[in-house]
C-alpha cells in the first residue's frame, strides 16, 4: 500500500525543516485535506472526543463537527504539524500493529510504561517528534518492539 500523499510529499524531510514545509501551500492543502480522515483513524484507535481535541488542539465538539462533515478549523501552524505527525505515525503503526495500539503500554523509550496516547496528550509535539522517530525506526526494522 502506498503512503497518503501527505506524508509521500514530506517524505524525508528532517523534524527541523518541518514547520516550513508545512508553510508551502500545496502541502497545507493536503493537511486540511486529511483532517476528516485522521479524526476517523484516532476513533477507530479507540480514543475519546476529547483525547482526540487535545491531540489536535481543538475541543471535543469541533472534532465532531469534523467527524459530521461540517466545516473546518482555521489550522494553525501547531495543529498543521500535529496532524501531519499523526497521519505519519499511524500509517507506519497501522502495517506494524493491530488496532488499538495507541491505548497499549509500552515499556521502552519513550514510552517508559505509558500508553502512546498517553505520552501523546501529556507531552504535545516534542512527544509526537520522538514517537514519530521511534515508529520510523520500527518501521525499519519491520516490527521491533513498538
Amino acid at each position: 500500500m502506498q503512503r497518503p500523499e501527505l506524508t509521500a510529499a514530506l517524505w524525508g524531510v528532517t523534524d527541523d525543516q518541518l514547520l516550513l514545509a508545512l508553510r508551502d501551500p500545496i502541502v497545507r492543502a493536503l493537511v486540511t485535506a486529511e483532517l476528516p480522515a485522521l479524526v476517523q483513524m484516532l476513533e477507530e484507535q479507540r480514543l475519546t472526543r476529547r483525547e482526540q481535541g487535545a491531540m489536535l488542539t481543538l475541543s471535543a465538539r469541533t472534532v465532531q463537527r469534523i467527524r459530521a462533515g461540517g466545516p473546518q478549523p482555521r489550522l494553525s501552524d501547531d495543529r498543521c504539524l500535529r496532524i501531519y505527525l499523526l497521519v505519519d505515525i499511524h500509517w507506519a503503526v497501522s502495517r506494524l500493529h493491530p488496532d488499538a495500539w495507541m491505548q497499549r503500554p509500552r515499556s521502552h523509550h519513550p514510552y517508559l510504561g505509558r500508553t502512546p496516547a498517553a505520552l501523546i496528550l501529556s507531552g504535545g509535539i516534542p512527544a509526537l517528534l520522538a514517537l514519530r522517530r521511534q515508529v520510523h525506526l520500527d518501521w525499519a526494522n519491520r516490527g521491533s518492539s513498538t
